[in-house]
């Protein structure tokens, strides 16, 4: 009895300690719990912002490299015209027989320029696709830029075809009024450096586009950056 006694007066203040004890590591192992959620919730959001960073980059450099091939295609196409140029395309054409007429008249100026406008008519397509891609991550104004430099290549092909019905007219056959319109299309069709109009709308086209996509490939590296030093850290 004397041990029970004993026994009897510690065991209070020892349960509850023990039960302090259980309440203190649930509140432990509460706590660790949320810490867990909230760094793999940190962890899922950045990886989603990398992710989605990396998918606006790959648009943004995609976009913008067909922009600048667009642009290079289109000086290409306004290049002067060579005579030999004209013989090749020609051939390319599927004209075995080439005379002199047909070197200088429409039928060379319409292969020179059918052999130069296929390798522009192959980027458009892929220019379409890539413009609407880059329209998913951002919004619709990056369409209202790119359909500048659409325009810029659909008054190239309309002034190239009609430039050779001009060729196939005659010189003399042609309008005054006409002829006014034809300065027009020389602007379109020759690249006369800073005074030429058509030039400074496409590069202003281009430089729109670059100048929306920048802030895109600047999130990539910025995210590139925190990574690296993430790690490093």
């Amino acid at each position: 009895m004397i041990f029970a006694a004993i026994i009897n007066i510690h065991s209070a203040p020892i349960d509850a300690l023990f039960n302090w004890w259980i309440i203190i590591k649930d509140l432990v192992l509460c706590g660790a719990a949320i810490i867990t959620a909230v760094t793999a919730i940190r962890a899922l959001n950045s990886w989603r912002g990398q992710q989605v960073g990396k998918a606006r980059f790959d648009a943004a450099r995609e976009l913008l490299a067909l922009a600048y091939q667009v642009r290079e295609k289109i000086r290409y196409i306004r290049a002067p015209l060579w005579r030999d140029e004209a013989i090749s395309a020609l051939r390319e054409m599927g004209q075995d027989q080439i005379t002199e007429k047909d070197i200088a008249g429409a039928n060379g100026l319409a292969a020179v320029y059918q052999v130069r406008w296929d390798s522009l008519a192959d980027l458009r397509p892929k220019l379409h696709v890539a413009r609407n891609i880059a329209e998913v991550y951002g919004r619709a104004e990056i369409k209202n830029r790119v359909a500048k430099l659409e325009t810029c290549m659909a008054h190239l092909l309309a002034a190239m075809q009609a430039t050779i019905i001009a060729k196939r007219i005659g010189a003399d056959a042609i309008s005054e009024e006409s002829a006014d319109q034809l300065g027009v299309l020389d602007d379109i069709l020759q690249d006369h450096g800073t005074s030429s109009l058509f030039t400074a709308r496409v590069d202003q086209a281009v430089l729109q586009i670059e100048e929306y996509l920048q802030p895109w490939l600047d999130c990539k590296r910025n995210l590139t950056q925190r990574a690296a030093g993430g790690r490093r850290s």
